[in-house]
């Protein structure tokens, strides 16, 4: 019995020896460039995690590890944890020059945009809501506390006090989960949503609210609204997704409407090496359709480089790699450059 129990404790021993060699290889650091995509679950992430395999396949070891928000992921990166990291193009230009409340982060250069992303905002059918005026004293929700979502209501409910529409300070905001935006609009937690597009797709709530026979409406965005909105740094809208839009409320007209966003960016360290990023670039154009094929957020390259250097701004160092690749694509704008303004 006792050399029994001597070989089921061997037994044991030597399996939880296998289980620690195993979990220490799972937690092994990756050789190659570190990707700081982004929060656990949102599309920035999962793009990119699906985005990094098909350029590994390319021969270029880069791996997207999920690092919180956008201020997560920059601030990784200028302690130079990480090789690249998304950001979003307000946030980009605010902590660029530490504007807006936000701590000024520098030491990144620009590398490939992203796809786009638009705001609107949204209410039953039956809402007594008909005009953004009539937003006095009701609640506008945007998602969970850090996303980008919330920084857009918060600029677009000033950006109604500040044009005259409403009184200043006569909305209310609302940080309520996106999977709960359906109910709390019926329960009275809040009276309007901001919706948002990308890459061509609504988000997955406004499915929820057309499979429960729930129908939408669309608030008119007032021109002076946006224009001020476009100047905080805001992206001007594109007639796709404006398309998109009218899905939601086909009374609303393309030509009648307008709306902003965001556009996602994706930096790199500014002192890693030109090499470095040229041959990620090059990594990740290789199959565009293959890239396009991971993720719904990723068919914006299909375009090919020309997308990639569509959205840089031109008011923010593009990094020198990513110049030397556009270049060589013949599609880099000449208002871009590697040096900072």
């Amino acid at each position: 019995m006792q050399a029994f129990m001597n070989r089921i404790a061997r037994t044991a021993i030597l399996a939880a020896g296998c289980a620690l060699a195993a979990a220490a290889l799972a937690q092994a650091p990756k050789t190659g460039w570190q990707w700081a995509a982004g929060g656990q679950g949102s599309i920035n992430a999962n793009a990119a995690l699906a985005a990094s395999q098909t350029i590994r396949q390319a021969g270029f070891e880069v791996y997207a590890v999920n690092s919180g928000g956008t201020i997560d992921s920059l601030l990784t990166l200028s302690r130079g944890e990480y090789d690249f990291a998304n950001v979003d193009t307000p946030t980009l230009r605010k902590v660029w020059t530490g504007t807006g409340g936000f701590q000024q982060i520098k030491g990144f250069s620009q590398v490939l945009t992203g796809f786009t992303t638009f705001f609107f905002i949204v209410v039953p059918e039956s809402s007594a809501i008909k005009t953004v005026a009539d937003l006095v004293g009701k609640t506008i929700n945007g998602h969970t506390p850090g996303a980008v979502i919330n920084l857009w209501n918060q600029d677009y409910v000033q950006a109604l006090g500040q044009t005259g529409v409403v009184r200043p300070g006569s909305i209310k905001i609302s940080q309520i989960a996106l999977s709960q935006a359906v109910d709390a609009l019926l329960d009275g937690r809040s009276s309007a949503q901001v919706g948002y597009t990308f890459s061509g797709k609504l988000p997955d709530w406004v499915d929820q609210a057309t499979a429960r026979g729930i129908k939408l409406r669309v608030l008119r965005m007032p021109e002076p609204v946006n224009k001020l909105l476009i100047s905080k740094g805001w992206q001007s809208d594109d007639s796709l997704d404006v398309a998109e839009v009218k899905k939601i409320d086909a009374t609303l007209q393309a030509n009648e409407y307008r709306t902003n966003g965001i556009t996602t960016v994706i930096v790199a360290r500014q002192n890693l090496g030109d090499d470095v990023v040229h041959k990620f670039l090059t990594a990740f154009f290789a199959d565009v359709g293959k890239i396009g094929a991971t993720h719904p957020a990723n068919l914006v390259y299909k375009e090919g480089p020309a997308y990639g250097v569509k959205f840089l701004t031109d008011d923010l160092p593009v990094h020198p790699g990513a110049m030397r690749f556009y270049r060589e694509r013949n599609v880099l704008r000449p208002t871009l450059s590697s040096t900072p303004k």
